[in-house]
C-alpha cells in the first residue's frame, strides 16, 4: 500500500506516489495507491479519536487493515507532515497500525527532504507500535529534479526509491 499523505490540490506528492507504484510494478511487487485527497466527504464528521465513523471505517478497512507493508509519501508542511494525515491517524483505532511495516519518503522543495516531518511521523508510528524501515528517503528540492509533468527524473532519487521498495518487500 502506498499512501499520499496530502489533500492539497496540485501537490507533487501524489505524483511521487504514482512513480513509487510504477517502480514497484517494474520490480513485480503488487501495490495500491491511496491519497488523502481521495477521502470521501464526511470521513471525519462525527468521528471521535480512535472511533471512526462508518465512512472512515470503510476507508481504513479497505486501505490500512489488510496492508502488512505501507509506504508513506510525506510532503513537508510547516516543518512537519500534513495535518490531514495526522488527523487520519488520530481518528484510526490505534491497533490497526500495530506491527505494520512502514517505509517513509519525505518530499520537499527545501534542502532537507522533510527530515523533521519524517522524524515526527517516526515517533508517532513507534508510539502506535508500527515497525519503521530504517531506509528512509529524503527527496529535497524535488521541483529541481522533476520534469514539466512533475515526474522525478533524478536517477539517484529513483534509485533510492527502488532500493526502499526492495527493502520494504523483505522487511
Amino acid at each position: 500500500q502506498i499512501i499520499s499523505t496530502t489533500d492539497r490540490p496540485g501537490s507533487r506528492t501524489p505524483k511521487v506516489a504514482r512513480q513509487c507504484a510504477q517502480i514497484a510494478d517494474h520490480l513485480m511487487i503488487h501495490t495500491n495507491i491511496f491519497g488523502m485527497h481521495e477521502l470521501p466527504s464526511g470521513s471525519y464528521e462525527g468521528s471521535v479519536y480512535g472511533q471512526p465513523n462508518e465512512i472512515l471505517s470503510k476507508v481504513l478497512h479497505k486501505h490500512i487493515v489488510p496492508a502488512d507493508r505501507i509506504q508513506l509519501v510525506l510532503p513537508e508542511y510547516n516543518g512537519s507532515f500534513p495535518g490531514v494525515f495526522k488527523h487520519f491517524i488520530d481518528l484510526s483505532p490505534p491497533d490497526i497500525w500495530k506491527v505494520k511495516k512502514i517505509a517513509l519518503i519525505g518530499v520537499a522543495t527545501g534542502r532537507s527532504g522533510n527530515i523533521r516531518g519524517i522524524d515526527h511521523i517516526t515517533g508517532v508510528l513507534h508510539y502506535l507500535k508500527a515497525e519503521v524501515l530504517s531506509n528512509k528517503v529524503y527527496l529535497s528540492q524535488v521541483h529541481l529534479h522533476s520534469d514539466e509533468h512533475g515526474n522525478i527524473i533524478n536517477r539517484e532519487y529513483l534509485n533510492l526509491i527502488e532500493k526502499q521498495i526492495t527493502d520494504l518487500s523483505t522487511f
